[in-house]
């Protein structure tokens, strides 16, 4: 349970574990549009289960790659890769000293430059 004071809330080692939570509040910070990143996510989880956050590996990112990509096109794919890893790239905004040294497991490496 996350401690409180008047309106704030402080994170503690309970406080946005779960991927999910973490992109909700990603969402909300950033105004964006949330149905892509659900959608995204809910094929994640379907394909390889919901953890918490610093329990996904690059295994699993293969996984969703080998799968989805079976598909949709390539571009649809690092379209998600992307979305996922934007997500992990900004955890320290949500998170405590654990999350803090998660990797994302999600970088496209075709996508870089």
């Amino acid at each position: 349970m996350a401690l409180q004071s008047g309106n704030i809330t402080a994170p503690t080692s309970e406080t946005h574990t779960s991927l999910r939570e973490i992109t909700e509040e990603y969402v909300d910070l950033r105004s964006l549009n949330p149905k892509p990143l659900k959608e995204t996510l809910d094929c994640l989880f379907g394909i390889v289960g919901e953890k918490p956050v610093e329990a996904y590996t690059r295994q699993d990112a293969r996984k969703f790659v080998e799968v989805y990509g079976r598909k949709v096109k390539t571009t649809s794919v690092r379209r998600r890769l992307n979305s996922l890893n934007a997500v992990f790239n900004d955890l320290p905004q949500f998170s405590g000293p654990l999350i803090n040294r998660v990797c994302s497991p999600f970088v496209c490496p075709h996508s870089a430059a």
